[in-house]
């Protein structure tokens, strides 16, 4: 469970005035992780899915976005 320690350090390590996201990037097709982040999902119990703030994002999308950010500018 080291993606939801993670994610609760991230959140206590923030400025209680300052409000976050965590963003947890993969490659969707790791079987491991995926089973990680379903795992760490099922432990949110929040009526609000806005209030959960927990993003999984594919790795290749995230690099493809980032080159594509890096270029333009």
């Amino acid at each position: 469970m080291q993606i939801w320690r993670d994610h609760l350090l991230s959140f206590n390590m923030s400025d209680s005035n300052i409000s976050g996201s965590f963003i947890f990037s993969f490659p969707f097709e790791n079987d491991e992780c995926k089973h990680g982040v379903t795992s760490c999902q099922k432990l949110f119990v929040c009526e609000n899915k806005e209030e959960i703030k927990f993003y999984p994002v594919d790795l290749a999308a995230l690099i493809k976005a980032l080159n594509e950010l890096h270029y333009s500018v």
